[in-house]
């Protein structure tokens, strides 16, 4: 397996391995082969590029034009989200949730009312108000049968929280290889298939990219 990080263009999926080996520490998951995580149920795709490139991939990638994206707004930093919306066409609704005070009651409306309502984009910083706001979306979104999207800084959740809370989409990222990966409920990601806005932000062609590393060997799915 030979390292390819330096002559990857920014905005390229990259298989370097010792980069990949850093970053899926930070999941607490480097005793697992990153050639083999396909076995969770749940896809890698290891980016070398900004954080703004990701987001906008993944957004522009699950969403579809007759459907609408909710942004939990925690601080003011999440203004980021409605601008990528802002600038692809895609539609979204508020809902704030401030000092991590979150009305489930306005969500669950929302969720009723139109099946338009397909994903709920949250930053990381949703943590710091402890594990219930999270698990709560992670849960009732399950219920209706609609997406998370977790948008995680250097504070990523570890694995087993993606399993816990539901979580179909997570971006994670390591300041100390500068590097970034999404995590994405393999289910979730083949229905991006073909619905990228443009070729540059696919998300579901940087990841069939990345499996060209994988090898031939792909043993049986357990889960």
């Amino acid at each position: 397996m030979q390292a390819n990080v330096n002559i990857t263009p920014p905005g390229s999926v990259f298989y370097d391995e010792s980069s990949i080996r850093q970053l899926m520490s930070i999941l607490s998951v480097s005793s697992l082969q990153p050639d083999r995580f396909y076995l969770t149920g749940y896809e890698t795709i290891f980016f070398d590029s900004t954080h703004e490139f990701i987001l906008e991939s993944l957004l522009t990638s699950v969403m579809s034009f007759d459907k609408e994206l909710i942004i939990v707004k925690l601080t003011a930093d999440d203004m980021l989200y409605e601008k990528l919306c802002d600038r692809n066409q895609i539609s979204f609704s508020v809902i704030e949730a401030n000092a991590g005070v979150f009305d489930f009651r306005i969500l669950e409306e929302l969720l009723v009312q139109s099946n338009r309502y397909s994903h709920l984009l949250v930053s990381g910083d949703v943590m710091k108000f402890g594990e219930h706001l999270i698990y709560k979306l992670g849960d009732l979104l399950s219920r209706y049968r609609r997406s998370l999207i977790v948008d995680c800084g250097k504070n990523s959740l570890l694995l087993k929280d993606v399993f816990q809370y539901h979580v179909d989409f997570m971006i994670a990222n390591d300041s100390q290889v500068d590097k970034s990966v999404v995590i994405a409920k393999r289910s979730k990601l083949v229905q991006s298939e073909g619905n990228a806005r443009t070729a540059q932000f696919d998300l579901y062609a940087h990841w069939q990219m990345s499996m060209r590393s994988r090898g031939s060997c792909i043993e049986p799915m357990s889960a």
